[in-house]
C-alpha cells in the first residue's frame, strides 16, 4: 500500500474573479440537472445546458471538496450532528469526545449507554490507573506476581485495648499482640493474644487462635445473635471423654440407651483367661421377625426368638443348669417327689430287680377290639337258636325272613391285646 501524502491546505477556486464560482443549482440531481434544468423535486432552477455544465459549476463543487477537507485537517474530529452515528464513531460535542458504541441517533451523553466519552483527560482518569502508581509496592508499568504474603503481610488490623469483639464483623484479618489488652476486652475465646479471622455468609464467622500453641475457637453471628465459642480439637489439643459426652476407656456407666450399628452384632473382647470373642447379635427374618442370639467364635450358645404368630421360644445349643430350681419345683412334678410315692427299683422281694415293660405287657391288655364276623343260617328249624351262639361271643345281627321268625344270625368274638396277641375272651 502506498504512503498517502498530507493535503497542501489551498482550496480550489479561492483566488476566483466575480462570477467565477456559482452555486451547484442540484446537488441531489448531479450532472442531470443539465439534462432539464429541474431539481430533484422537478422545480426549475436553471436552464438545460444539453448535458454541458457550466466552468462556474465544476469550481464551486471542487472549491465545496476542498473546504471539506481543510476542516477535516483543523479540526481531525467531526461535531456531532443530528442523525444515525454508527457503531465506532468518533464526534465532538461539548468539548467532549465521545465514541458510539452501538448504532445510534441520541446526542452524546454520559446518562445514556449510547457514547463512551474519551477526553478531556479528567474523563480518563477515573477508569485508568497511571503507571506511577504502585500496589502493595508492585510498580502497574510492568506486569505483577501477587503471591499471599501480598495479601497478608502488613494488612492485619490490630486489635486495640479493651475492644469488645462482638463489634468486629467487617471481613478480614486481625490480631490482638498483649494478653492484657485481650483480658481487659470483651467476648475473647480465653482472656490470650491471637489472631482472629473474620468470614463473611449469611451471617458472620470469627476463628480466633491463641499465639503460643494449636488452640482455636469459631463463633457465629446470624439474625443479631452470637453463638458461643467452640473449641477446635486437634491432635494436639484433643478432647476428653467428658467433652464428647462418651466414656473413657478406664470404665463408666451408660446412664441412657446404647444402640449398635446397622450390623447389629455387639462383640466383647476375652479377659484374662478366655480364649474366645463373644458376641451378641441381634438378627431376623420373614418367619423369624426378631432373633436375639449369644455365642462366641465358634458357635451360638442359646437365642430367643418372636415368631411370625407373636409367640416367643427360647433355644440353648446345650443343658441349662439353673443355680435355682425353684421356679421349676412348683410346676413340674420332681424326684423327690416321685421317691415319695413309688417303690424304688431293689427294695422289694425279689431283691434287685424291677418291674419291666415286657413283665407288664404280659399281665395288662394293651389294647380292645371285635373279632371277625360268623354267620349263623337256617336258625328257623333250629329251635332255641341262641344256643348256637358260642360262649363268649357276641350276637352282633338277627336276619329275619319278612315275620317274626329268625332265619340268620353274625356273631363274633370281644378280643383283647396282650404279649404281642390278640385273645378272645372265653365264655367263663
Amino acid at each position: 500500500m502506498m504512503t498517502g501524502k498530507r493535503p497542501d491546505g489551498t482550496v480550489f477556486a479561492s483566488g476566483a474573479a466575480e462570477g467565477e464560482v456559482q452555486d451547484f443549482p442540484a446537488p441531489v440531481r448531479g450532472w442531470g440537472v443539465t439534462i432539464d434544468g429541474k431539481d430533484e423535486s422537478g422545480t426549475a432552477v436553471t436552464d438545460a445546458t444539453n448535458g454541458i455544465p457550466p466552468m462556474e459549476w465544476f469550481n464551486v463543487l471542487q472549491q465545496k471538496t476542498d473546504q471539506n477537507l481543510l476542516w477535516l485537517l483543523q479540526n481531525a474530529l467531526p461535531d456531532w450532528l443530528a442523525g444515525t452515528w454508527p457503531k465506532g464513531a468518533v464526534v465532538v460535542n461539548g468539548d467532549v469526545v465521545w465514541r458510539a458504541q452501538r448504532d445510534t441517533t441520541t446526542e452524546p451523553s454520559s446518562s445514556n449507554g449510547d457514547w463512551l466519552a474519551l477526553f478531556p483527560l479528567q474523563n480518563l482518569d477515573g477508569r485508568y490507573v497511571p503507571q506511577t502508581r504502585k500496589i502493595n509496592g508492585h510498580a502497574l508499568n510492568t506486569d505483577a506476581n501477587v503471591t499471599a504474603q501480598d495479601i497478608f503481610n502488613g494488612q492485619a488490623v490490630a486489635i486495640g485495648n479493651a475492644v469488645d469483639l462482638n463489634t468486629l464483623t467487617t471481613p478480614g484479618i486481625y490480631f490482638q499482640a498483649a494478653n492484657a489488652q485481650a483480658a481487659s476486652g470483651k467476648n475473647y475465646p480465653e482472656a490470650n493474644a491471637g489472631s482472629l479471622e473474620v468470614y463473611k455468609h449469611a451471617g458472620i464467622t470469627q476463628v480466633y487462635r491463641v499465639y503460643n500453641n494449636s488452640r482455636q475457637y469459631a463463633r457465629t453471628l446470624y439474625g443479631g445473635t452470637w453463638s458461643a465459642w467452640g473449641k477446635i480439637y486437634d491432635t494436639n489439643n484433643k478432647p476428653t471423654a467428658s467433652d464428647t459426652a462418651a466414656l473413657p476407656i478406664t470404665g463408666g456407666n451408660v446412664t441412657g440407651a446404647v444402640s449398635v450399628g446397622a450390623a447389629k452384632k455387639f462383640s466383647i473382647n476375652p479377659q484374662n483367661s478366655a480364649t474366645l470373642d463373644a458376641h451378641l447379635n441381634h438378627w431376623g427374618n420373614a418367619d423369624r421377625p426378631t432373633v436375639l442370639e449369644f455365642g462366641d467364635t465358634t458357635s451360638y450358645h442359646f437365642y430367643s426368638q418372636r415368631n411370625k404368630d407373636g409367640s416367643i421360644i427360647f433355644t440353648s445349643a446345650g443343658t441349662l443348669n439353673p443355680a435355682n430350681w425353684s421356679n421349676f419345683d412348683a410346676r413340674y412334678y420332681t424326684q423327690t417327689a416321685a421317691n415319695g410315692k413309688f417303690q424304688p427299683k431293689g427294695s422289694y422281694t425279689p431283691t434287685g430287680t424291677s418291674y419291666t415293660k415286657t413283665e407288664s405287657d404280659a399281665k395288662y391288655p394293651a389294647a380292645f377290639r371285635t373279632g371277625a364276623r360268623v354267620k349263623l343260617s337256617n336258625l328257623n328249624a333250629a329251635g332255641d337258636w341262641s344256643s348256637k351262639v358260642p360262649a363268649g361271643a357276641v350276637n352282633i345281627a338277627s336276619i329275619t325272613a319278612g315275620d317274626d321268625r329268625i332265619t340268620a344270625a353274625y356273631y363274633a368274638y370281644p378280643q383283647y391285646y396282650l404279649n404281642g396277641k390278640w385273645v378272645n375272651f372265653s365264655g367263663a
